[in-house]
């Protein structure tokens, strides 16, 4: 529906935000979040259909979000 040229700056934009999304993450997680990525993490590693691993991706990429601390880059993230 997006296009072909939309979708592909679609996934260029998540990319490149992710990055920054995983880094600050990185420097502000605690403890309960690394335990719930690695749960999240566990879960794709199980999934045995594709929609399962779909589903624990996209918690697992949220929860990533979350653990920024930064409500401005959560809401990006998951508009995106």
């Amino acid at each position: 529906l997006l296009g072909e040229r939309r979708t592909m700056d679609l996934v260029e934009a998540r990319q490149e935000i992710e990055i920054v999304i995983a880094g600050l993450a990185a420097r502000r997680r605690t403890e309960q979040d690394v335990a719930d990525l690695t749960h999240l993490l566990r879960q794709m590693e199980r999934a045995t259909t594709l929609a399962g691993f779909v589903e624990a991706d996209v918690q697992f990429h949220m929860r990533l979000a979350q653990a920024t601390n930064n409500l401005v880059l959560r809401d990006i993230h998951a508009s995106v």
